[in-house]
């Protein structure tokens, strides 16, 4: 049986990009903060239009989108968003 990864090894390799969306800024910043302790590379955006601009820029692998943003109306909260910076993130749409 092979052993564990080691955190070294871990950083060595290419670091899955995060984006993490929510309004809410301690919540934001805390879960982008403990992705950063965990190895992923992060951003972190505080409403859908910053959560689409950021993801054209920093191309992220997953996105932790809150699906209730406040300011969103309702064709781009939710599955909207999602379907929007899916779209902008992979030239995709829906």
């Amino acid at each position: 049986m092979a052993a564990a990864p080691t955190v070294e090894h871990a950083r060595e390799a290419p670091r899955t990009r995060v984006l993490v969306v929510d309004d809410d800024a301690a919540v934001a910043d805390s879960t982008g903060l403990w992705l950063e302790m965990e190895g992923y590379d992060t951003r972190v955006a505080r409403s859908g239009p910053a959560a689409m601009e950021e993801a054209q820029q920093f191309e992220p692998h997953i996105v932790l989108l809150d699906i209730g943003l406040s300011g969103m109306d309702a064709t781009r909260s939710g599955s909207g968003c999602v379907n929007s910076v899916a779209a902008t993130r992979c030239s995709w749409s829906p």
